[in-house]
C-alpha cells in the first residue's frame, strides 16, 4: 500500500469511528420513556451507523486491492 493509500485508510477509519461515536451519543440521548421523537432519533442513529459501515468498506477496498 502506498503512503497515500495508507493515509486515506487512516482518514476513513477515523471518520468511521466518529460516525459510530455519534450513533452512540444519539442513542444515549434518547429518553427511557417512549416519545414521538424516538423514531426520528433512531433513523439518525441508523444513518450514522450506515455512514460508518460505508467508510470502513471503502477503507477495506483500498486495503485489500490486489
Amino acid at each position: 500500500m502506498t503512503p497515500e493509500e495508507q493515509a486515506e485508510v487512516e482518514r476513513l477509519e477515523s471518520e468511521a469511528a466518529k460516525h459510530e461515536q455519534n450513533a452512540r451519543l444519539l442513542r444515549a440521548s434518547m429518553s427511557s420513556k417512549p416519545s414521538p421523537d424516538d423514531f426520528q432519533q433512531e433513523e439518525r442513529v441508523q444513518r450514522e451507523l450506515e455512514r460508518a459501515k460505508d467508510k470502513r468498506a471503502r477503507a477495506n477496498r483500498i486495503r485489500f486491492r490486489e
